[in-house]
Order: structure tokens, then C-alpha cells, then sequence
């Protein structure tokens, strides 16, 4: 056994000298060159920095390393519509003298998107990208041209199999079927307490973060309703200049039309006033917009 596993196990041992410390450390660090493996034990998760991520498989071999065992403490509550809420707390103990070293807590419930809903797979539609699409720049393809192209708001470009296509989101929808996650829930509770119980109890924080796999991996930033909302308003503007539209009165009308002003419109209010403004340029046959930049609300 080496000095540091005997001094972290020892029950007389109150604290750890410089140089513990600094082996310890070492010897994680030893670890993760000659075990670990990146994208299996440890990996870096795109959007959330260059600091490792721990692992669940990562976790279990530090465990190892340390001769730690786990135990769990399991509380479940009872939601609305039959979900559940699992919070784990999980211990990890020496298995050579018992000693508690650290503990850890995670939660998981099936209120979580992945678990509460269904029909957010894409359809394939078997059509063809129509070549028009590929003429747009790719900061543009979210735009109304590259949508009235592909035949709504609602279609995405995909490649499947080395085949582009477009695809169509499906119905977003309550999962029928709650209960089947519910094991799957509890177990991703339980991994999350396991993997911060292990960087607590290895003082492995400074090395790894916690267990980010298990958050939305490509979380999307907020809508911004209020830039769409202007890009359509200012296209609109725009193309109706010589008919006499200006900003401000078409801004009036849109107000009179919605029942809201646009200064403190909510991203219901402007998702409303994106569908009115898109209603009126679909009679433009398909008319190609520019932006206007300059309006202010």
C-alpha cells in the first residue's frame, strides 16, 4: 500500500502534510495518464470549457484506487401526474477501516425533458434539399427565405447516412408512458450522487467538474424573439416603403392587431406578432425580405 493510501486510510490520521497532499494529487493524476481514457472515463463537453469531466466509469476507478465503497440513501417523492423526484445521497466509505471519507448527493426526476416528453424525434420527409438552400450562407438558414424554401418553420436539414434531407420536427408531447422511466430516473440520480461523492472525497474538484454528460449536453440558449421579431418587422418595412408603410405605423398597427406594445411584449406576444407578420408577406409570393437594422423599440 502506498503512503498516501495509508495515511488517507489510517483512523488515527487527522490531517495530511504538504507533502500527502501533493502525492495525492499525483497519484489521481497517474491515474487518469495510465487508466483513463478520454471520451470513456473522463471527456470535455462542447459549450462548457476545457476542464475535464468526470465520468461515471472515470469515478468508479478512482473509487478503486482509494478502496472506496459506495452507500446510498434513497429519497422519493411523489409529484403531480404521476411523477416522481429521486434525491440520492451516497457515501463513500474506506473498505479497510469503514471510515467515512466523503459523501455526495444527486437528483433526478422525470419532470427532466428527456424523461417528461415524446415526439421530439425527426420525421423524414424523403425529400430533396432544394438546391437554392445551399446558395444561402449558413448564418441565413435560419431565415425566412431558407424556411419558405424548405417548407416551414418546422423542417431542419439533416444527414443521415451520408444523405442530406429534410426532416420535420415532430409533435412535442407528455410522455404517456411516465412509469417506464422511472428506474431509469433513479439510477441517473444515483450516478450523479456517485460521481460527486468521489470528487469530494478525492479532493479531485480541481481536476475534474462534475459530471456535465448528465446535464443537457447542448443546452440552447434562450429564444431571442425580440431579434426575430425585429428582423421580420424590419423586413416587412422594408419591402413596403414605396407603398408609403413606415416603422411607426406599421408598428401601430401591429399593436392595434396584437392588443400589446411591442416594449413589453412577451415571447408570446412576439411569437404572436411573428405569425401576423408572416400571414401578411405570404401573400408577397414569396417575396425576398431585407433586414432593416435600424428600427428601435
Amino acid at each position: 500500500m502506498s503512503d498516501t493510501l495509508a495515511i488517507m486510510q489510517s483512523p488515527t490520521t487527522t490531517a495530511l502534510t504538504p507533502s500527502d497532499v501533493v502525492n495525492q494529487v499525483a497519484l489521481i493524476q497517474q491515474i487518469m495518464s495510465a487508466v483513463m481514457r478520454k471520451g470513456e472515463h473522463y471527456d470535455t463537453i462542447p459549450g462548457c470549457g476545457d476542464k475535464p469531466t468526470l465520468l461515471q466509469p472515470g469515478a468508479q476507478k478512482l473509487a478503486l484506487t482509494f478502496n472506496l465503497a459506495a452507500e446510498y440513501e434513497i429519497d422519493m417523492r411523489y409529484m403531480d401526474n404521476s411523477h416522481r423526484e429521486y434525491e440520492v445521497t451516497c457515501k463513500l466509505v474506506s473498505r479497510n477501516s469503514g471510515l467515512l471519507f466523503g459523501e455526495g448527493v444527486g437528483t433526478c426526476t422525470t419532470m427532466e425533458s428527456k424523461y417528461r416528453y415524446r415526439g421530439t424525434e425527426l420525421i423524414d420527409l424523403e425529400m430533396d434539399v432544394p438546391a437554392e438552400y445551399w446558395d444561402i450562407p449558413k448564418d441565413k438558414r435560419k431565415s425566412e427565405k431558407a424556411y419558405a424554401l424548405l417548407g416551414g418553420k418546422d423542417r431542419v436539414v439533416q444527414k443521415v447516412d451520408g444523405i442530406w434531407g429534410v426532416f420535420k420536427k415532430g409533435e412535442k408531447s407528455e410522455n404517456p408512458d411516465i412509469a417506464d422511466t422511472y428506474n431509469t430516473v433513479l439510477k441517473m440520480a444515483k450516478k450523479r450522487a456517485y460521481v460527486d461523492a468521489v470528487l469530494t472525497s478525492t479532493a479531485a474538484s480541481d481536476l475534474f467538474t462534475q459530471d456535465l454528460e448528465d446535464l443537457n449536453r447542448y443546452t440552447p440558449k434562450k429564444h431571442d424573439y425580440m431579434a426575430e421579431f425585429k428582423e421580420a418587422f424590419g423586413a416587412y418595412v422594408k419591402s413596403h416603403k414605396d407603398d408609403g408603410i413606415t416603422g411607426e405605423i406599421f408598428k401601430n398597427q401591429v399593436e392595434q392587431v396584437l392588443g400589446f406594445e411591442i416594449k413589453t411584449a412577451t415571447d408570446e406576444d412576439l411569437m404572436r406578432g411573428i405569425e401576423y407578420i408572416n400571414e401578411l408577406t405570404a401573400k408577397e409570393n414569396n417575396q425576398e425580405f431585407i433586414v432593416y437594422s435600424d428600427i428601435e423599440f
